[in-house]
């Protein structure tokens, strides 16, 4: 992919990066050269003092064509647009997509919000091609605009449609905002769409985002899900169970052609702007392996995810259900895994964090002690086991404006100690703590149905390093001091 100029070859950034970073990996140490944090568009334009002076290099963003809808007016689409016409007449369709009426006004909006993350010193590290329903655009079929408006999602629209477009949509994006990029993520956490699905946060294969039946009745139906339609993971099409349940998402053979047709697009318009595929690490390989999906460490070491990879990112919350012991030796050993598998790519954490309280409250129970104070030690040690594993790169989650946790009626209670420390056992191990949480679960029946969903459903959501009126976290000035050093 070199460019010749007279008689120098112009070198990609993203080789030299790779180049860098298996020097230091070999010396044992990283050197963050790309730090930062995921910020969210409304903060850029509501509270942009907070992203003043902190020290990052990179600011990192999600690109959805659903945000670009004025007023979410759909989109008309070619419903028949296979993925082959699409790579064939590419560079119209992608002119075309710039031009849509209904984007216009999200566009303009999107490039200044852009251009004042880079008048503030900061690169940019996009997403595009996500898609988890909250990414989603709503669309029409352009033969039929008066057929009501649908997602476009590939259980909805078809998986070929769905490609075809995801493929000009990130023509389109890489072309208007390519820049001022750092890199491109391809979708997010594509090695994870399984599991986030199965959690409601996709469309599932009947198109229902929120599943008709209860989490017990669907439990209840796997066995025999899995009777009817034979093995899992995607290989053998349709009829395996977890694509009858969740449809394309747990497909592996759609997961593979979706980053494919991601990094083609991106390599069409800039071949020497680096691609990266955030793997979501802290699956255990005995979820994968009962799901007979495949793990990130045999993804990493194949194609077409190794030759989209020219920067290895990582996701990892070790501290996702609970706030103590600190977990960073797990951020440290990960590191060590994708520094192993990068063959000399860059390693970079895409996103790490931990829950923040609302408001102090009793540090009686480890697991709850979610305190401000917590937080930032968090950080402090997460940052520093990484850049010793290798890391390059290091993106907070998330630079925005959060109310925290709250604390449930009647204050933390014993039961939740154990209750979240169970959950993390088996979060944190898979497979072989299934038996510790069935048996507290089982005892606890009335607290696990009413009290422990929620309960974790509350600490693993606010991880803000700014309170809800803007006001810095500890751990917000902790991130500035490592990103300044």
């Amino acid at each position: 992919h070199h460019r010749s100029t007279g008689r120098m070859a112009r070198v990609p950034a993203w080789q030299l990066a790779s180049c860098l970073a298996a020097l230091m990996a070999v010396h044992g140490r990283g050197s963050m050269t790309t730090r930062g944090f995921s910020v969210r568009w409304n903060d850029i334009d509501e509270h942009e003092p907070m992203l003043r002076d902190t020290g990052a290099t990179t600011a990192r963003l999600f690109m959805c064509w659903k945000y670009l809808q004025s007023g979410r007016q759909p989109s008309p689409i070619d419903m028949s647009l296979t993925v082959e016409q699409a790579m064939r007449d590419g560079d119209s369709l992608a002119d075309a997509f710039l031009r849509r009426p209904e984007l216009q006004r999200g566009l303009n909006h999107t490039a200044a919000q852009l251009g004042r993350i880079a008048a503030l010193g900061m690169r940019w590290f996009l997403s595009i091609g996500d898609g988890g329903a909250n990414c989603l655009p709503s669309v029409v079929d352009s033969r039929n605009v008066s057929a009501p408006a649908v997602a476009m999602d590939p259980n909805i629209v078809g998986s070929e449609t769905y490609l075809a477009h995801s493929y000009v949509l990130t023509r389109a994006l890489v072309r208007r905002f390519k820049s001022n990029a750092e890199a491109i993520q391809l979708g997010n956490e594509l090695n994870y769409c399984w599991v986030a699905a199965l959690g409601g946060e996709f469309h599932w294969a009947d198109g229902s985002l929120a599943p008709r039946q209860s989490h017990a009745s669907r439990l209840r139906d796997l066995p025999a899900l899995r009777r009817a339609h034979g093995p899992a993971g995607g290989r053998e099409g349709p009829t395996s169970w977890l694509t009858a349940l969740i449809g394309q998402w747990g497909n592996a053979s759609f997961i593979d052609r979706a980053v494919a047709v991601l990094d083609s697009a991106v390599k069409a318009e800039d071949a020497s702007l680096p691609t990266s595929i955030n793997y979501m690490v802290d699956v255990p390989p005995s979820f994968s392996a009962l799901a007979e999906m495949p793990d990130w460490r045999d993804l990493a070491q194949r194609q077409p995810w190794q030759g989209a990879q020219q920067v290895l990112a990582i996701d990892s919350y070790p501290n996702f259900v609970f706030a103590q012991p600190p977990r960073s030796d797990i951020v440290r050993s990960r590191v060590q895994e994708a520094v192993a598998l990068a063959a000399g790519s860059p390693v970079w954490i895409a996103e790490t964090g931990i829950g923040v309280l609302h408001a102090p409250t009793s540090e009686a129970f480890s697991a709850t002690n979610f305190s401000a104070a917590n937080q930032a030690q968090y950080y402090a040690d997460s940052y520093k086991q990484a850049e010793m594993a290798g890391a390059t790169g290091f993106f907070a989650f998330g630079w925005w404006r959060d109310a925290g946790i709250s604390e449930p009626a009647g204050g933390f209670l014993a039961d939740d100690q154990t209750g979240l420390m169970d959950i993390a056992d088996l979060y944190l191990n898979g497979t072989a703590a299934i038996g510790a949480l069935a048996e507290f679960a089982l005892s606890h029946l009335e607290y696990a149905a009413g009290r422990l969903v929620p309960l974790v459903t509350n600490v693993s959501t606010h991880f803000g390093v700014f309170d809800e009126s803007g006001n810095p976290r500890p751990a917000a000035a902790e991130l500035k001091r490592l990103f300044a050093d």
